[in-house]
């Protein structure tokens, strides 16, 4: 049965293997005289687009491709490839003077030849096609998978490096019950244990990229009020599942405060969600006073349904029959999620970013 190729291996020209018996480009060899288990780190190795691609395929750690005599039981799989994040890699790998020459990041790998860090500069390199200067280790243990990793015990914030972090990391903890399918009955994660996934939203999601990110325009939305988790993961959540992102900016110009846009009706004795929920986070912050930006779970809960609401109306004014609010109802747990939350789409929106 053939399966679809990621979207990393359409980018590099070809198809994971997780074998690294196939690579035709050697790892550099340990010098005479290392002390047995101990890995050796080369500096100012040179890695050409053509060798980044080639260990991209064959030394990448994939369990459901690697043949079955190369998996043991300290064998980890690497983390997902991030498109935007490698693509960023990219990007600055062809700016004039980049510091391409001499960093201090390297490459690390196993003792039988896998990728252990470093992945999304291989991926930066073979898609920019200018040569990486950079340390390789090489005959790393896989125990020092843990040690990499040990960043995790931070804030997944301080290990996102773009514009509004905290922001950004805040709307990603409300996506994550999409990817999982639970968002009709949960509406966010928190905690460490989900800092992997909220990095790959945020470095492999192109609406949170300093070129493209749209938490500047989010955060004027909710000078008021209103939550930024909730209201950005709706409107970024709605763009990854098929929203047009025009529709999305004018929701948002209509909740900024002092904004002169100018109200509609929808619909007999309709009216503008936008103004209606402007006017109900408000009314609430007014209510909490000077918590006005703390909400318990259960607020935290119906204000992430009070907005998918308000989009939705937003979204579906031009319809033949557009629903209409005259109040800010909030969305319970127990009903169906609005159309424009298109969960199958978020899902593959995803997995094309992130894979």
């Amino acid at each position: 049965m053939q399966v679809d190729l990621s979207t990393i291996e359409k980018m590099v020209g070809g198809e994971f293997s997780s074998d690294p018996r196939c690579s035709r480009f050697p790892l550099p060899e340990i010098p005479d005289g290392t002390p047995q288990g101990v890995s050796y780190t080369h500096s100012g190795f040179v890695v050409t687009a053509e060798i980044a691609k080639d260990w991209i395929l064959h030394r990448s750690i994939r369990r459901d491709v690697m043949p079955d005599d190369l998996k043991h039981n300290d064998v980890t799989p690497n983390r997902k490839y991030l498109i935007h994040y490698a693509k960023t890699w990219s990007r600055n790998l062809q700016k004039p003077g980049h510091w391409n020459k001499g960093i201090h990041q390297g490459l690390a790998f196993t003792p039988d030849g896998f990728i252990l860090d470093g992945q999304h500069r291989l991926a930066g390199c073979a898609l920019s096609g200018v040569p990486l200067i950079i340390p390789v280790a090489v005959n790393v243990p896989w125990s020092a998978f843990k040690d990499i990793d040990q960043n995790r015990h931070r804030s997944a914030h301080q290990m996102i490096d773009i514009p509004y972090a905290p922001e950004a990391a805040s709307v990603a903890r409300y996506l994550l019950p999409v990817l999982r399918g639970t968002s009709a009955v949960e509406f966010t994660f928190k905690g460490r244990e989900y800092n992997e996934e909220v990095i790959e939203i945020c470095l492999g999601w192109p609406y949170f990229a300093e070129d493209q990110s749209w938490m500047k325009e989010i955060k004027e939305a909710a000078r008021e009020g209103i939550p930024v988790g909730p209201l950005g993961s709706v409107c970024i959540g709605a763009m990854a599942g098929g929203a047009h992102p025009d529709d999305v900016q004018q929701f948002l110009s209509g909740l900024q405060p002092f904004s002169n846009v100018k109200y509609i009706t929808i619909g007999t004795d309709g009216a503008d969600p936008r103004q209606l929920l402007a006017k109900h986070f408000r009314m609430l912050s007014r209510n909490k006073g000077d918590k006005a930006r703390y909400y318990d779970t259960s607020e935290q809960r119906a204000n992430v349904g009070s907005i998918r609401n308000a989009l939705d109306v937003w979204l579906r004014r031009h319809d033949e029959k557009p629903r209409k609010i005259k109040t800010m109802s909030r969305w319970g747990s127990d009903k169906d999620l609005p159309p424009l939350w298109n969960e199958p789409g978020i899902r593959e929106f995803h997995d094309k970013h992130v894979n």
